[in-house]
């Protein structure tokens, strides 16, 4: 058989070729022969991820997940990950989990997870390793506590003699986190909430506000 019947032969098998491979032997008599082989029996890994992880930054305490969709592959092929060049146990570190789509499930975020991760797909056919994403851990700023604005004087509770009035604010502007500081400032606690030192209501404006304090 000349090349050019070859050439025929091929051109006309290559709308087959999606979901075969071929086959081409030469049986005892010296007779040519091209089979058609399905796909589906032979090894495959494909070369690209579906989806590769990215670079992600988080607090220490979050829970961080690095996404991975691995190559097609037959059969398919099994997912593990590398941090920093080395295969993470995820069955010895319950820290860690492999989702069903091959992400990466950190539970609760260290300082210590700080590196270098990659998702590897591997099969008979060979094994592919994605780009690597790089993950940064860090301790959240301290955040000291500010006051809010003030409440509204509360009128008198009866006639001025001997009674009192108030107003009233939070330490939530913002709230203190992290190892803050509290707020301070001159303020009575009354049932849990921070109040404004009181005055009796004697018909003067001491605070120069036009309320009687």
């Amino acid at each position: 058989m000349t090349s050019c019947h070859i050439d025929l032969i091929l051109t006309s098998l290559r709308p087959h070729l999606d979901t075969t491979s071929l086959r081409l032997h030469f049986d005892t008599t010296s007779r040519f022969h091209i089979d058609l082989v399905p796909t589906s029996h032979r090894p495959l890994l494909a070369k690209r991820f579906v989806r590769e992880p990215i670079a992600t930054r988080t607090e220490v305490g979050r829970a961080v997940q690095l996404m991975c969709l691995p190559p097609r592959g037959n059969p398919l092929p099994v997912i593990f990950w590398k941090k920093d060049g080395r295969r993470i146990n995820v069955e010895e570190d319950q820290h860690y989990n492999i989702a069903a789509d091959g992400s990466l499930i950190i539970v609760q975020s260290r300082l210590a997870d700080t590196g270098n991760y990659s998702c590897v797909a591997e099969n008979i056919a060979g094994a592919r390793r994605s780009n690597i994403a790089e993950l940064q851990v860090y301790d959240p700023p301290a955040v000291n506590g500010e006051w809010s604005t003030w409440s509204a004087w509360t009128s008198c509770e009866s006639e001025c003699d001997n009674s009192t009035q108030k107003r009233t604010r939070t330490c939530s502007n913002p709230t203190p986190r992290n190892g803050g500081t509290p707020c301070s400032g001159l303020f009575e606690c009354k049932n849990g909430v921070l109040v404004e030192t009181t005055d009796t209501c004697d018909g003067h404006d001491h605070c120069g506000d036009n309320y009687d304090e």
